[in-house]
């Protein structure tokens, strides 16, 4: 059955253009991102990407193109990787 699931969600993926499970780690894995780290940087929540990597949710249009660009352009990749050298080592307000 598991096979099956993973033969539809290709071809859901060649019509749709949504990218599968196993593209979305594969992106993920290149930008050297943790599913954590994924979805504080995509703005998605901390779980999100472990709820797409395993196909219990889709990603939405927004966060679809956005991985696709960062595939894609080395250069939105060096944009994305100097935003999230920057976001993980901000200051943290006090909130005092």
């Amino acid at each position: 059955m598991a096979a099956v699931h993973a033969a539809l969600r290709a071809l859901k993926e060649k019509i749709d253009g949504g990218p599968a499970p196993s593209t979305i780690r594969r992106i993920r894995t290149k930008l050297k991102l943790s599913q954590r780290e994924a979805g504080s940087l995509f703005k998605v929540g901390e779980n999100a990407f472990d709820k797409y990597e395993r196909g219990l949710i889709e990603p939405s249009g927004p966060t679809i193109q956005l991985m696709t660009l960062l595939e894609t352009s080395r250069t939105a990749r060096r944009i994305a990787v100097a935003a999230q050298v920057a976001y993980f080592t901000a200051p943290v307000a006090n909130g005092d």
